[in-house]
Protein backbone atom coordinates (compact mmCIF):
# COMPACT_ATOMS: atom_id res chain seq x y z
CA UNK A 1 0.00 0.00 0.00
CA UNK A 2 0.84 3.51 -0.84
CA UNK A 3 -0.46 6.86 -0.17
CA UNK A 4 -1.44 8.35 -3.39
CA UNK A 5 -3.68 9.61 -5.80
CA UNK A 6 -5.41 6.70 -7.58
CA UNK A 7 -6.12 8.62 -10.61
CA UNK A 8 -2.92 10.27 -10.62
CA UNK A 9 -1.53 6.38 -10.50
CA UNK A 10 -3.37 5.55 -13.32
CA UNK A 11 -2.23 8.48 -15.66
CA UNK A 12 1.09 7.00 -14.35
CA UNK A 13 0.79 3.82 -15.68
CA UNK A 14 -1.49 4.39 -18.81
CA UNK A 15 1.82 6.64 -20.14
CA UNK A 16 4.00 4.33 -19.36
CA UNK A 17 1.95 0.86 -21.23
CA UNK A 18 1.17 3.62 -24.49
CA UNK A 19 4.80 4.25 -24.31
CA UNK A 20 5.31 0.51 -24.55
CA UNK A 21 3.06 -0.35 -27.31
CA UNK A 22 4.02 2.50 -29.34
CA UNK A 23 7.36 0.99 -28.97
CA UNK A 24 6.20 -2.50 -30.44
CA UNK A 25 4.36 -1.45 -33.57
CA UNK A 26 5.13 -5.21 -34.67
CA UNK A 27 4.38 -6.43 -31.47
CA UNK A 28 6.17 -8.05 -28.31
CA UNK A 29 5.92 -8.46 -24.52
CA UNK A 30 4.03 -6.11 -21.80
CA UNK A 31 5.10 -6.68 -18.73
CA UNK A 32 3.56 -5.34 -15.22
CA UNK A 33 4.39 -5.85 -11.69
CA UNK A 34 4.38 -4.69 -8.34
CA UNK A 35 6.49 -5.58 -5.22
CA UNK A 36 7.71 -4.55 -2.01
CA UNK A 37 11.03 -3.80 -1.62
CA UNK A 38 13.51 -2.06 1.14
CA UNK A 39 16.32 0.45 -0.28
CA UNK A 40 19.35 -0.05 2.03
CA UNK A 41 21.78 2.68 2.18
CA UNK A 42 24.04 1.42 -0.10
CA UNK A 43 21.65 0.76 -3.19
CA UNK A 44 20.52 4.54 -2.53
CA UNK A 45 24.12 5.93 -2.83
CA UNK A 46 24.03 4.20 -6.05
CA UNK A 47 21.15 5.83 -7.52
CA UNK A 48 21.03 9.54 -6.92
CA UNK A 49 17.48 9.90 -6.72
CA UNK A 50 16.59 6.75 -4.35
CA UNK A 51 16.83 7.07 -0.42
CA UNK A 52 17.03 4.13 2.04
CA UNK A 53 13.40 2.96 3.22
CA UNK A 54 10.65 0.70 2.37
CA UNK A 55 9.44 0.94 -1.15
CA UNK A 56 6.36 -0.09 -3.48
CA UNK A 57 7.73 -0.55 -7.08
CA UNK A 58 5.53 -0.35 -9.83
CA UNK A 59 7.57 -1.87 -12.92
CA UNK A 60 6.14 -1.45 -16.45
CA UNK A 61 8.81 -3.09 -19.16
CA UNK A 62 8.47 -3.63 -22.90
CA UNK A 63 10.29 -5.89 -25.60
CA UNK A 64 10.03 -3.19 -27.79
CA UNK A 65 12.83 -1.39 -29.82
CA UNK A 66 14.18 0.30 -26.85
CA UNK A 67 16.19 3.54 -26.24
CA UNK A 68 20.10 4.53 -27.24
CA UNK A 69 21.80 6.71 -24.07
CA UNK A 70 21.29 9.72 -25.46
CA UNK A 71 17.40 9.24 -25.74
CA UNK A 72 17.30 8.52 -21.96
CA UNK A 73 19.44 11.35 -21.33
CA UNK A 74 15.98 13.47 -22.52
CA UNK A 75 13.18 10.96 -21.81
CA UNK A 76 11.63 12.74 -18.38
CA UNK A 77 12.39 16.76 -20.42
CA UNK A 78 8.50 18.18 -21.45
CA UNK A 79 7.66 18.23 -25.21
CA UNK A 80 10.97 15.73 -25.94
CA UNK A 81 9.46 13.18 -27.98
CA UNK A 82 11.10 10.59 -30.14
CA UNK A 83 7.42 10.46 -31.97
CA UNK A 84 6.73 11.72 -35.34
CA UNK A 85 4.81 15.01 -35.63
CA UNK A 86 1.41 14.78 -34.84
CA UNK A 87 2.33 11.22 -32.60
CA UNK A 88 2.76 12.40 -29.56
CA UNK A 89 2.94 15.54 -27.25
CA UNK A 90 6.20 14.07 -25.55
CA UNK A 91 4.46 15.35 -22.25
CA UNK A 92 3.69 11.46 -21.09
CA UNK A 93 6.96 10.26 -19.62
CA UNK A 94 7.12 14.47 -17.89
CA UNK A 95 4.04 13.86 -16.59
CA UNK A 96 5.02 10.60 -15.02
CA UNK A 97 8.19 12.12 -13.21
CA UNK A 98 6.41 14.78 -12.46
CA UNK A 99 3.51 12.38 -10.55
CA UNK A 100 5.87 10.03 -9.05
CA UNK A 101 8.15 13.31 -7.67
CA UNK A 102 4.86 14.54 -6.37
CA UNK A 103 4.65 11.38 -4.27
CA UNK A 104 8.50 11.47 -2.98
CA UNK A 105 8.93 8.74 -5.30
CA UNK A 106 11.40 8.15 -8.31
CA UNK A 107 11.63 6.41 -11.80
CA UNK A 108 14.31 4.08 -12.67
CA UNK A 109 14.98 3.31 -16.24
CA UNK A 110 16.73 0.46 -18.08
CA UNK A 111 16.54 0.28 -21.78
CA UNK A 112 19.09 -0.58 -24.74
CA UNK A 113 18.34 -0.15 -28.31
CA UNK A 114 16.50 -3.49 -29.67
CA UNK A 115 16.35 -5.36 -26.29
CA UNK A 116 13.17 -2.57 -24.71
CA UNK A 117 13.01 -1.17 -21.91
CA UNK A 118 11.78 -1.37 -18.12
CA UNK A 119 10.71 1.69 -16.53
CA UNK A 120 10.47 1.11 -12.45
CA UNK A 121 8.77 3.90 -10.55
CA UNK A 122 9.10 3.92 -6.36
CA UNK A 123 7.07 4.92 -4.46
CA UNK A 124 7.03 5.00 -0.55
CA UNK A 125 5.38 2.19 1.26
CA UNK A 126 2.98 2.84 4.16
CA UNK A 127 4.69 1.02 6.66
CA UNK A 128 1.97 1.76 9.88
CA UNK A 129 -1.48 1.07 7.95
CA UNK A 130 -4.47 -0.02 9.85
CA UNK A 131 -6.83 -1.68 7.38
CA UNK A 132 -10.22 -1.13 9.50
CA UNK A 133 -12.14 -3.15 6.94
CA UNK A 134 -10.02 -5.91 7.75
CA UNK A 135 -11.47 -6.10 11.20
CA UNK A 136 -15.03 -6.24 10.54
CA UNK A 137 -17.24 -9.47 10.91
CA UNK A 138 -18.71 -10.38 7.98
CA UNK A 139 -22.48 -8.73 7.34
CA UNK A 140 -25.44 -9.47 5.16
CA UNK A 141 -26.51 -6.07 2.52
CA UNK A 142 -29.38 -4.62 4.09
CA UNK A 143 -31.93 -3.67 1.38
CA UNK A 144 -32.22 -5.43 -1.76
CA UNK A 145 -36.00 -3.30 -2.32
CA UNK A 146 -34.81 -0.03 -3.83
CA UNK A 147 -34.26 0.63 -7.49
CA UNK A 148 -30.77 1.42 -8.89
CA UNK A 149 -30.23 3.21 -12.09
CA UNK A 150 -26.91 2.00 -13.78
CA UNK A 151 -25.59 4.27 -16.81
CA UNK A 152 -22.65 2.95 -18.22
CA UNK A 153 -21.60 2.88 -22.03
CA UNK A 154 -19.76 -0.33 -22.04
CA UNK A 155 -23.04 -2.76 -22.67
CA UNK A 156 -21.34 -5.65 -21.67
CA UNK A 157 -19.94 -3.91 -18.29
CA UNK A 158 -23.60 -2.39 -17.74
CA UNK A 159 -24.97 -5.82 -17.90
CA UNK A 160 -22.73 -7.00 -15.13
CA UNK A 161 -23.51 -4.55 -13.00
CA UNK A 162 -26.97 -4.91 -13.30
CA UNK A 163 -26.88 -8.57 -12.97
CA UNK A 164 -24.98 -8.29 -10.07
CA UNK A 165 -27.34 -6.23 -8.55
CA UNK A 166 -30.63 -7.99 -9.59
CA UNK A 167 -28.79 -11.33 -7.47
CA UNK A 168 -28.68 -9.43 -4.48
CA UNK A 169 -32.18 -8.58 -4.99
CA UNK A 170 -32.39 -5.01 -6.64
CA UNK A 171 -34.83 -3.87 -9.01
Amino acid sequence: LVWADASQLHQVLMNLCVNARDAMPHGGRLTIGTWRTEIDSETARRDPEARPGVFVCLSVADTGCGMDPATMQRIFEPFFTTKEAGKGTGLGLATVYGIVKQHNGWVKVDSAVGKGSSFQVFLPALTDFKNEEADTTSQTIRGGHETILVVEDDAGLRKFVALGLRKLGYA
